[in-house]
């Protein structure tokens, strides 16, 4: 009734389970990026070369453009 799978190569089993999760993994944060609004990534690309000063700045500058 039931059939045993026997899975001669079995050692192959891991590295193919460790690809697909890698490439779904890959998938998901493409598609994350892919639909971030224009507002967020322009604050990411500047994050690693503003120091606390830029930030402050950055952001007033912001806050007045939104007002005006």
């Amino acid at each position: 009734m039931f059939k045993r799978i026997n899975y001669e190569e079995w050692q192959m089993l891991f590295p193919a389970v460790g690809f697909i999760f890698f490439f779904l993994v890959f998938l998901v944060v493409v598609y994350w990026v892919m639909r971030m609004k224009k507002d967020t990534v322009d604050r990411m690309e500047h994050m690693p070369l503003e120091d606390d000063s830029d930030k402050v700045n950055v952001h007033a500058k912001r806050r007045e453009n939104q007002t005006t």
